[in-house]
């Protein structure tokens, strides 16, 4: 029954052989003479080696060199294997038995049962120990052992191997000549002189790179902040000092008081990552050098309005070449990443990436931003731009009703407002949208409002995208010229330019527009200031024209103070800028300006949309909150979900006719009730849907991956409706839940308050990756407050504690 496995093990015939119990013949013992005496060192040896070979497959890394390791790999394969030729038969069993318990795969469980077996047959046998049965068991040894399972902690395998290899080892020496003892006792002083001299080496090496290294990294911290604060001089001064001093470092890590330590196995991880520290933060700090020196970002300022595009394309090269350094750094530090690096080494390691990893994406978006740049400013050929100028007061799925307009042109860098006014003006198409690009199901959800009929509302989606071609296709048949992208801006869009430009002038106000007056001014104050609608609409578009005179005729600040303004208006959707080109488009959206509804990526999604009824003005005093519940089911890996909408107005008495409006008044409404046609999106089953705890009807429909459901509601002035909406859904196989929560940019922020818990006793739930004002309530993770950004909850069902 043993014969076709050991028939497979190198060397079986003569093992078998040399095992039987039947006596041989003078020719045969001759041989057996001639293996043990003549030719059992040669064969030791070649075994050894193919057991070293074979050991090199499983892919060990004791120092994570790869050349050393072949070295050491071998090296240690044939002394186990010399080993286990001179120790006694109950020694092989041993060692080769408590490496088995814990062999990990095919190969291993392989070797580890042929070692075996063919030991049992050598301790049954009553014949003499045989060299070459220990060396043909060393050698499948050595396959189990360099292929141990993970045990509990890091290292643990590495334990198990070296106390299951105790034995063989003690017995190989003790059977060793006397000869042999010695010279094994001597190598292990010259081994322990060895580790005690590269130690003491390395230790000089690492206090002398310590010292140049912190001073590197607080040079290069002092180049950071004086690239922040414009001053290119001085953070060039600043990074050459990192340079030199990262130099300093790697040239000791790397030097000869460090080379001894690379052959020591678990020591040679730490060298390595230290070296590597030094060889990144030299290499990032002298690409920092040249890019400070040649690429003069601060100069890269809107000046009269223009931009100057031939200094953008001169930075180009060094920009990319930062980001590309930068990329390379954070993934050699990655790879110089051990599980064998000490806690202390491991920190620091993992502080250094964090700090990179950081600035990667910061580097490459700077470089495509400089890339795509001359392009939006005309440098490739004349650009204009469609302006909507828009606002919430009145409603639509994106943001707000499109009340007024511009054209922006942009030729070589310069940028002009060449004209602006009231979409009203235009007066009606002069012939409709024959082809809108959308899919049935879209026409068929948007129809309502006339979207090939109407500029006013093309802002009708929540896709920023599909409005922005909307809008270019409505814009021959009013008389105007396609244009290559949209800008929409709503009044906390103009509040956040306004902080670059500073107060602008309007005739016919006493006082100046300013970032933090115009919001309400153009919301509210207007519709009460000035009666009469062409006068007040006549204001709104001088805002806007003195907002953007501003903008392409004065002086801008530098690219990171105009993010710090304009960010939280395009990450809110106050301020969004999409263009008809591909790859700006990916520019543009990895900056976040293009305002694309999110994709169903997750388990879940929640957007909450309205969009005005009543041709009024009543939106801006509506506010809304909003509470969803999650119930995560574990017995039947699906989601009960719960969205209550209290949706309160809070119009005063006695505003203008134009603000309360007087069309679409539902039957019983009165002067001051606001009509709003919401739609709740979800990829969830609506199982029932209520208005004031009354059941209610919805209206179902498709739109891409999600489905809408819509009810039209009258909200009384100074009243309030709430809407409830129950619904079913899935989530992950393994008790994952992933919520994406879109809100709608309004006059008037959400209230919100999501909470996530488990059905039964026997789990909570906890998040997955950390989400801003999230906390742990019970058994489950509430999030509480004023949404106003996309926001992802990646939450997981665990067994509960305790």
């Amino acid at each position: 029954m043993l014969g076709p496995l050991l028939a497979a093990v190198p060397g079986s015939h003569v093992l078998m052989t040399d095992l039987s119990a039947p006596p041989r013949s003078r020719a045969d013992r001759s041989l057996s003479w001639r293996i043990e005496r003549v030719w059992a060192p040669w064969i030791i040896a070649g075994l050894g080696l193919l057991a070293g070979m074979g050991a090199l497959l499983a892919d060990p890394a004791p120092t994570g060199r790869s050349a050393v390791d072949v070295v050491l790999v071998i090296g240690a394969s044939m002394l186990l294997v010399a080993a286990f030729a001179r120790a006694r038969r109950w020694a092989w069993l041993t060692t080769a038995g408590m490496l088995a318990v814990n062999a990990a795969g095919v190969v291993a469980l392989a070797s580890a049962v042929a070692a075996v077996l063919i030991g049992v047959l050598a301790a049954r046998s009553t014949r003499q120990r045989r060299k070459a049965v220990g060396a043909v068991i060393g050698a499948l040894a050595v396959q189990v052992l360099f292929r141990q399972r993970q045990l509990v902690f890091q290292g643990g395998d590495i334990l198990w191997g070296v106390a299951a290899c105790v034995p063989v080892l003690a017995s190989g020496y003790a059977n060793a000549r006397r000869r042999t003892r010695r010279r094994v006792r001597r190598g292990l002083v010259v081994v322990g002189a060895y580790l005690v001299v590269a130690g003491g080496l390395y230790l000089v090496a690492g206090v002398t790179a310590r010292a140049a290294l912190e001073d590197a990294r607080g040079s290069a911290d002092d180049g950071l902040q004086a690239l922040r604060d414009g001053d290119q001089d001085v953070s060039a001064e600043a990074f050459g000092r990192a340079s030199d001093q990262f130099a300093r470092a790697s040239d000791v890590l790397g030097g000869p008081l460090a080379l001894p330590i690379v052959v020591v196995p678990g020591a040679s991880q730490q060298a390595a990552a230290a070296e590597q520290v030094a060889a990144s933060g030299q290499a990032i700090s002298d690409v920092a050098i040249e890019a400070a020196t040649t690429a003069p970002y601060q100069d890269l300022r809107a000046e009269g309005g223009r931009v100057d595009v031939e200094l953008v394309r001169t930075m180009q090269g060094p920009v990319a070449d930062v980001a590309d350094v930068l990329a390379q750094a954070e993934q050699d530090l990655r790879d110089a990443r051990s599980p064998w690096l000490l806690p202390p080494v491991a920190d620091q390691l993992d502080e250094v990436i964090e700090e990179v990893a950081d600035t990667v994406p910061d580097a490459a978006l700077a470089a495509e931003a400089l890339e795509v740049v001359p392009a939006l400013f005309g440098g490739d050929g004349d650009r204009r731009y469609l302006v909507a100028f828009a606002t919430p007061a009145e409603t639509r799925f994106l943001g707000g009703f499109l009340g007024g307009y511009g054209m922006l042109t942009a030729v070589d860098g310069q940028v002009d407002l060449e004209r602006s006014g009231r979409v009203s003006d235009l007066g009606p198409i002069s012939e409709p949208v024959a082809d809108l690009g959308w899919s049935d199901d879209l026409v068929n959800r948007y129809n309502r409002w006339s979207p090939e009929l109407f500029l006013y509302n093309g802002t009708v989606t929540p896709d920023f995208p599909t409005d922005a071609r909307l809008m270019d296709r409505q814009l021959p048949g009013f008389g105007l010229p396609s244009v290559d992208g949209v800008v929409y801006v709503d009044p906390y869009g103009l509040a956040a330019l306004l902080e670059l430009t500073g107060p602008v002038e309007v005739e016919r106000l006493a006082e100046p527009v300013t970032s933090e007056n115009v919001a309400p001014l153009l919301l509210r104050q207007q519709y009460l200031r000035f009666g009469a609608n062409d006068e007040r609409s006549d204001l709104l578009t001088d805002v806007a024209d003195a907002t953007f005179e501003a903008l392409t005729s004065g002086d801008l600040p530098g690219p990171g103070e105009i993010a710090d303004a304009l960010g939280p208006a395009v990450a809110q959707g106050h301020l969004l800028f999409e263009t008809f080109d591909r790859d700006e488009q990916g520019f543009l959206g990895r900056l976040g300006t293009r305002g694309v509804f999110p994709p169903v990526h997750a388990d879940d999604l929640v957007s909450l949309r309205m969009s005005n009824d009543g041709a009024n003005k009543l939106d801006a005093y509506v506010q809304r909150e909003l509470r969803y519940d999650v119930v995560l089911d574990p017995a039947t890996g699906t989601t009960r979900t719960t969205l209550v909408a209290t949706v309160r107005n809070n119009a005063p008495e006695d505003l203008p006719n134009y603000v309360v409006g007087t069309f679409g008044l539902a039957e019983g409404s009165q002067r001051g009730d606001d009509l709003l046609y919401l739609s709740l999106y979800s990829p969830g089953q609506l199982v029932a849907a209520s208005e004031d705890g009354e059941p209610t009807g919805v209206e179902t429909q498709v739109e891409g991956e999600l489905t809408t459901y819509s009810m039209l509601v009258n909200v009384p002035r100074g009243g309030e409706v709430r809407l409830r909406y129950d619904l079913e859904g899935t989530m992950g196989p393994d008790g994952s839940y992933e919520l994406t929560w879109v809100p709608q940019a309004l006059a008037q922020d959400d209230l919100v308050q999501i909470t996530i818990s488990s059905a039964d006793d026997d789990h909570e739930v906890a998040l997955r990756t950390p989400v801003p004002d999230a906390e742990a309530v019970g058994d489950g993770v509430r999030l509480e407050g004023k949404v106003t950004e996309v926001t992802r909850i990646d939450a997981q069902l665990v067994p509960r504690r305790g």
